[in-house]
């Protein structure tokens, strides 16, 4: 436990050095601690000592069409834990993609390119096209990348940055 608070310390200090400006809304998410993912919520906590008044949010997918949202995080957010195991809205006001400044990217790993493994469905794939061009994707973990993720097709987006304890990735 106390290497993992060292490891999240060394990101966070990774975090501070991103060239942020003018995050009035940012997509979060919560993590799968059970997988070992890095938890966001210190990365939002930094933000909120940087940014007054922006608005968080959390995505909501559809298991369907493999489509997702942005619900914001105010006082109408009811979250329910689905049968994967992710915690995630269940209702509230969606949030208009080009509005996000933002994005913390779940991931699996990642490569030297910044093209990442996530659950296999394709949400953020099929999200991040959706928001502005100049969107800041940020994918958090405790491994360093890979060479190269053999199954990248077309459709899959790379992050802009990868914030690992090692170094923070830029793409």
């Amino acid at each position: 436990m106390q290497e993992m608070h060292q490891y999240l310390a060394i990101m966070l200090a990774h975090f501070q050095q991103l060239p942020l400006a003018d995050i009035n809304c940012v997509l979060s998410y919560l993590p799968l601690t059970e997988k070992g993912e890095p938890t966001p919520q210190y990365f939002e906590e930094l933000l909120d000592e940087n940014f007054t008044g922006y608005q968080l949010c959390f995505p909501k997918t559809n298991f369907e069409d493999y489509s997702m949202e942005a619900i914001a995080d105010d006082e109408n957010l009811e979250l329910i834990t689905g049968k994967y195991g992710i915690t995630e809205p269940f209702n509230g006001k969606i949030i208009a993609p080009e509005r996000i400044d933002l994005i913390f990217v779940p991931l699996v790993a990642f490569d030297i390119k910044g093209f990442r493994v996530g659950y296999g469905k394709g949400f953020y794939d099929r999200f991040i096209p959706r928001c502005r061009k100049n969107v800041l994707t940020i994918g958090l973990s405790f491994f360093p990348p890979v060479d190269e993720i053999a199954d990248v097709n077309e459709f899959d987006i790379p992050l802009k940055y990868c914030i690992t304890p090692q170094q923070l990735y830029e793409f």
